[in-house]
């Protein structure tokens, strides 16, 4: 089975009760047959959201790392090509569907493996049926 791309969205949807919907609980049952597939970015870019939680003491240091121990314990790999195509194909993609670069990267890694792609966010579900995406979970 294709692995499915997550972006920080659906990761933060596992941390935080108010973000949990529809969409998070799906993909929760997907990655238990599946793999998850993130860019190169994605690390830093749910680690920033979980420091900013804790800097508005909207999460604590103890729910922090209990949520990365549930993250850590999900089959999660690491796409190695991100950067090498940051300036090329998701530069193009991040132009044509008016979405932010980082967006453009889950885009482009789902497109590139043809890979399931799982997102909260609307921006990118629309590019993602945009360029055909043929799985997708929004």
């Amino acid at each position: 089975m294709n692995p499915l791309v997550i972006d920080s969205t659906i990761a933060l949807g596992l941390c935080f009760e108010d973000h949990i919907d529809a969409v998070v609980l799906q993909t929760l049952e997907e990655l238990r047959l599946r793999d998850a597939l993130v860019p190169a970015h994605w690390h830093l870019e749910t680690g920033e959201a979980l420091l900013v939680a804790e800097r508005r003491r909207k999460l604590n240091s103890a729910d922090g790392k209990r949520f990365l121990e549930l993250l850590g314990a999900l089959r999660i790999e690491t796409d190695l090509e991100t950067s090498s195509k940051a300036w090329q194909r998701t530069l193009v993609l991040a132009h044509d569907c008016a979405i932010t670069l980082y967006e453009a990267a889950y885009l482009e890694l789902a497109e590139r493996r043809k890979a399931g792609l799982a997102t909260r966010s609307k921006n990118l579900a629309r590019a993602a049926r945009k360029i055909g995406i043929s799985e997708l979970l929004a």
